[in-house]
């Protein structure tokens, strides 16, 4: 990966650390839902968003292989429905 690829960083313009980014995660949903979502497992963690996503993708049709493409998965590994 080339320097500039990322799209977050750290204040250095370096990796972003796991501790950094899940705090600046937990801020966020704090900001974005009201206080009974925040209290729940709605985007709890970042990996639940994708997940979701996913799933919308494929719900609305989009097709398998291309949903697998953007997600960084094999089509064989994406059983989504």
């Amino acid at each position: 990966m080339a320097k500039g690829d990322r799209f977050f960083v750290n204040e250095r313009g370096g990796l972003l650390g796991s501790s950094s980014y899940w705090r600046a995660w937990q801020e966020a949903r704090e900001l974005a839902l009201p206080p009974d979502k925040v209290a729940s497992p709605l985007g709890r963690r970042p990996y639940d968003v994708r997940s979701t996503c996913i799933t919308n993708w494929l719900r609305v049709g989009l097709p398998v292989a291309e949903v697998a493409r953007c997600a960084g998965n094999l089509p064989e590994g994406t059983h989504w429905s």
